[in-house]
């Protein structure tokens, strides 16, 4: 079953880049930026801030990054020095309330994101089976899949951030530094 999900968000992320990557990131008024250490520790994300800045002249509404109702999406893309991609995607919790908020980003403002609210998991399976390390990319995607009919007017799409050199390394069990 873990090899099916692996091999589907493997499928879902290729298609999702190649489609959504060049339309949504020039018209959005969104951008992502992400600001790293030399090296990035998971499965904490441990080194890694991540801004949603408006570069529009008006008010743009997004859903907070703490949001149950699985509308929004902050993953991370890995590119190794062997052109591997790794997906790095949060662990999904069992919420029990709804709760989603919206965020107002002022024109021309940035909001910083916690993906440290999480721990992350990694595509590929020998690499969530061991304490890892490689050099390599990094960029963020934020992508918000739905708005509620109510909330009509919160941005939708798919954007990605700059990418970053880094060192990623993977702890088998988390809290290693």
């Amino acid at each position: 079953m873990r090899l099916f999900l692996h091999v589907f968000t493997i499928i879902l992320f290729t298609t999702s880049c190649n489609t959504q990557h060049n339309n949504s990131q020039k018209d959005s008024g969104l951008q992502v930026e992400i600001e790293v250490d030399d090296v990035v520790t998971l499965p904490e994300l441990d080194g890694v801030d991540v801004y949603i800045k408006n570069q529009s002249e008006q008010t743009i509404k997004i859903w907070d990054n703490v949001n149950p109702s699985g509308l929004i999406d902050l993953y991370f893309i890995f590119e190794t020095e062997e052109n591997e991609k790794l997906l790095i995607a949060p662990v999904v919790l069992n919420w029990k309330d709804e709760f989603s908020k919206v965020l107002d980003i002022e024109a021309n403002k940035k909001i910083k994101l916690n993906p440290q609210l999480t721990h992350w998991t990694v595509s590929d399976y020998q690499v969530e089976q061991s304490d890892t390390i490689f050099s390599g990319k990094l960029k963020a995607c934020y992508a918000v899949k739905q708005s509620f009919e109510k909330e009509a007017d919160i941005w939708k799409g798919e954007i990605f951030s700059n990418e970053v050199q880094v060192e990623l390394k993977h702890h088998k069990f988390g809290n290693k530094k």
